[in-house]
């Protein structure tokens, strides 16, 4: 996001500045759902191919990742382990860096898995984001070791599956708030012809 010229990164409410040494703890925007309104829709088309893109560069990763975790499993030999488990925390990293925010406040608060009003004429709808995390659940694996036990791929893989049906989640929310958009648009042209 830049700011002031500078270039900062916000994760979740603390934002790091390349030119100071020390992170400062501040507020970000409560949880309210942004409002897009009709004269700001103009652009709305271009926020749904950002977050669908998103989507699908992650879902890709998440796919790719799967594959790695089931070589891993069943592979013997501890140096080919080894590069399997590295090549996964790389592909791990580029979704991390795929969720970071984009600098486009609608985008960015779909992505974080809030919600986003959008108003056409008369008519309010409501997109709800949905948060893409792979974190384990219940344990604090963020990434594979050099020689990673059956036990940290198993759980990696819950992490991966559950970040899978996230992926799928938002883009079936896209989907539907798309086709009201499309719909409401229809009905609106019809009536004033």
């Amino acid at each position: 996001m830049k700011v002031d010229g500078l270039d900062k990164r916000m994760h979740g409410d603390v934002f790091i500045s390349p030119n100071t040494l020390k992170s400062k703890r501040t507020k970000t925007a409560p949880a309210t759902a942004t409002r897009v309104d009709r004269r700001d829709s103009a652009n709305l088309p271009e926020v749904f191919v950002r977050v669908d893109q998103a989507a699908a560069k992650i879902d890709q990763k998440l796919t790719i990742m799967t594959k790695i975790l089931n070589q891993i499993n069943s592979e013997k030999d501890d140096i080919i382990r080894a590069r399997l488990a590295r090549f996964f925390n790389v592909l791990k990293a580029f979704i991390d860096e795929a969720l970071h925010p984009t600098g486009d406040l609608a985008t960015d608060r779909i992505l974080a898995g809030k919600s986003v009003d959008i108003h056409i004429d008369n008519t309010s709808i409501t997109l709800q984001g949905i948060r893409i995390k792979l974190e384990a659940q219940h344990s604090s694996l963020n990434e594979l070791s050099r020689s990673p036990k059956t036990e940290d791929v198993h759980i990696m893989m819950q992490a991966i599956r559950k970040a899978q049906r996230d992926v799928k989640k938002l883009r079936i929310n896209l989907s539907s708030a798309r086709d009201q958009i499309t719909h409401h648009s229809k009905k609106t042209s019809s009536l004033t012809l």
